[in-house]
């Protein structure tokens, strides 16, 4: 094997490629979800997506898992123009967010971000 061949395959190989197949190493790339917000029911977090959200994030998916090297699954992922805010409340804050946002958080903020710029524009102009 020459030179250009190693390259080539070291270029296409994924991480468990390079550390091997061993099923008890392959068992470490399992997602842990006890830090993830809302993997947990019990844990008070609401995640929320906006229906564009989702189907951007299912293209991201779609897309990296038919890239074929580390560059292109970087590429995808720059090509990506998501965005996630995280925020938290207490007590009657929390009560009263959960209340106006109700079960679709993330089209219920949309909806009030619209009515903002809507009723504001002089506010938001560049």
């Amino acid at each position: 094997m020459d030179d250009v061949e190693i390259q080539k395959l070291l270029s296409e190989a994924t991480a468990v490629d390079d550390l091997g197949q061993n099923e008890d190493f392959n068992k470490s790339w399992e997602v842990n979800t006890a830090m993830i917000p809302a993997a947990n029911p019990s844990d008070g977090f609401n995640v929320g997506m906006t229906s564009k959200a989702i189907e951007e994030q299912r293209r991201i998916q779609k897309a990296t898992e038919e890239a074929r090297s580390n560059e292109e699954r970087q590429m995808v992922q720059k090509t990506s123009d998501l965005v996630r805010i995280m925020l938290v409340f207490q007590g009657d804050e929390a009560k009263l967010v959960q209340k106006v946002l109700g079960k679709s958080q993330a089209e219920k903020l949309m909806e009030l971000c619209r009515r903002e710029l809507e009723e504001n524009p002089q506010l938001y102009e560049a």
